[in-house]
């Protein structure tokens, strides 16, 4: 975050999520809508009549200073929010952590620790879905466990920091390879 997509295809993407919305009805409140450009326009994946998911907010609040749940408590309320025109502040890029891949590695406290150490010096965001979790049940749903986000003030940057955090964590491995996953914004 933010988009790496040219304007004119972030003009098409919002359009398009703004008319998906408009036609099923979603008029006033805060909406999930996900799309993906493909070489024929956008293509709606999912549209849902909340937030969208764990980690959205806090990114967004820090790259646009737009608190969602706030935003959305004024709408239900019956107020109209005044919100700036969204101009990013920083670069966002992130992962989730899977139990597959990472369940073993966040069972243990010592990455958590590792990941205070890490923010002393650089800016990362880490939201996790619960504190404690069933690794088997966990397995089994293949769920989220957490997100961990570096934020830079350029997307080159924030990638450098992200690689170097998954990479001091362990979170980067042989199940779950980091690189490959963000190979397409080392353009």
């Amino acid at each position: 975050m933010p988009s790496r997509l040219p304007l004119d295809k972030q003009g098409q993407l919002i359009t398009a999520a703004y008319q998906c919305c408009v036609e099923i009805g979603l008029l006033s409140g805060v909406f999930n809508v996900e799309l993906m450009m493909t070489k024929t326009g956008p293509k709606l994946l999912e549209i849902n009549a909340r937030m969208g998911g764990f980690y959205l907010r806090d990114w967004i609040n820090r790259c646009y200073g737009i608190d969602l749940v706030k935003t959305a408590f004024l709408i239900s309320s019956g107020i109209k929010p005044i919100l700036p025109k969204p101009k990013p502040t920083c670069h966002i890029m992130g992962v989730m952590c899977v139990p597959s891949a990472h369940g073993t590695l966040f069972n243990d406290n010592v990455v958590t620790e590792k990941l205070n150490d890490l923010a002393k010096d650089y800016e990362i965001r880490y939201n996790i879905i619960e504190e404690e979790f069933d690794l088997d049940i966990a397995q089994d749903m293949e769920e989220p466990i957490c997100n961990i986000a570096f934020v830079a003030d350029d997307k080159d940057k924030a990638l450098e920091g992200l690689l170097m955090v998954c990479d001091s964590l362990g979170v980067h491995n042989e199940c779950y390879d980091v690189k490959k996953l963000t190979e397409s914004f080392m353009v």
